[in-house]
């Protein structure tokens, strides 16, 4: 998966392959948090561009190291 996952009509469609989606990952046991991250790792430029905060390595290693 991209970016741009899917290209709907409009805003309902839109929506309605939104919730396609998250049923796909909630089907597969996902954790949300885990693939937030991913997504953000991948496209930390175009996180930023839209205000998603992108978090530093150091960041990164602190929250997997409260987890251990």
């Amino acid at each position: 998966m991209g970016i741009v996952d899917a290209v709907c009509a409009g805003a309902p469609e839109t929506a309605a392959e939104a919730v396609k989606l998250a049923e796909q990952l909630a089907a597969r046991e996902w954790d949300g948090a885990v693939y937030a991250s991913i997504r953000v790792s991948t496209f930390p430029d175009a996180c930023r561009a839209v205000g998603i905060a992108v978090e530093s390595d150091e960041e990164k290693s602190r929250h997997f190291a409260s987890r251990l």
